[in-house]
């Protein structure tokens, strides 16, 4: 957004509080900014530079700026320990959280719930891991199904790389078993064929 000429401004209405070198308060600064000009402006710094602000924008952006960490603790007071102690809801659109660099986001808690009235979706650009130490893992859906080229599950349900590519062919489970999947694919294979009598 292009900077207003100064002789617009309506520098009157501007209050400007300043307590000392390192924290002001300034409303109605006709500046104008990417989001318009501020409707108010609480600035500080600290000895070492470190700068943060809190701020209001006319287009209605809240922001909160700070060159080090940002705490949020509540509910240290309240006498339920099943109550919300902090809350982040988004009215219209979307809640992004958002780790720039190598920072990793890590949620912890006793318990986790992920719900959608819709869907959820999960996608890594390397590894996916779902362990669970202790109990069992469940999937537990209308329609489940498994996409993989390699790895015991789907050597087992044979619909790894090489099952797909000697499918109709005569060489068996037992030869590719031998030749890449060792001894263990090769009774698992002969276990589940058993079982399902073949």
């Amino acid at each position: 957004m292009a900077e207003r000429p100064a002789q617009k401004c309506n520098w009157e209405a501007r209050r400007h509080i300043s307590l000392g070198p390192k924290f002001r308060i300034d409303a109605n600064n006709p500046r104008m900014g990417n989001k318009g000009n501020l409707s108010y402006l609480i600035y500080s710094t600290t000895d070492n530079k470190d700068k943060s602000s809190i701020s209001l924008a006319q287009d209605g952006t809240f922001s909160i700026y700070n060159d080090r960490t940002i705490e949020i603790v509540g509910g240290d007071g309240n006498e339920s320990s099943k109550g919300q102690d902090v809350l982040i809801a988004s009215k219209t659109g979307e809640v992004v959280i958002q780790a720039d660099g190598n920072g990793a986001v890590r949620i912890k808690a006793t318990n986790i719930t992920l719900e959608a009235t819709e869907d959820i979706d999960i996608k890594a650009g390397r590894n996916l891991t779902l362990k669970s130490v202790g109990g069992q893992t469940l999937l537990d859906g209308n329609e489940v199904n498994l996409n993989a080229k390699q790895g015991n599950l789907a050597e087992g349900l044979k619909i790894d790389f090489c099952n797909q590519v000697f499918a109709g062919s005569f060489v068996g489970a037992d030869v590719l078993a031998g030749i890449l999947g060792g001894a263990a694919v090769f009774l698992f294979n002969a276990a589940k064929d058993s079982f399902n009598g073949n």
